[in-house]
């Protein structure tokens, strides 16, 4: 069986320094390259909703039908 390691470039915290960032806050860490090309369009709203992996298989089911939502 692989290892698999996390993903210190593009992960959860990564995200939440984009958030840190777009809202004018020291990020504390390195920002998510894609968040931040997101978040440099000065959205109106920004919504974030956070599912563990156990729950990939049926986001990518629902994702197609959720039109308003940007996966980044």
């Amino acid at each position: 069986m692989k290892c698999v390691y996390p993903d210190y470039n593009e992960g959860l915290l990564n995200l939440l320094a984009s958030l840190r960032q777009y809202f004018h806050l020291d990020p504390l860490y390195k920002t998510h390259p894609d968040a931040d090309r997101y978040l440099a369009e000065k959205p109106d709203n920004v919504f974030v909703l956070l599912i563990d992996a156990m729950g990939l298989k049926y986001w990518n089911v629902i994702f197609p039908k959720i039109l308003f939502c940007v996966r980044i």
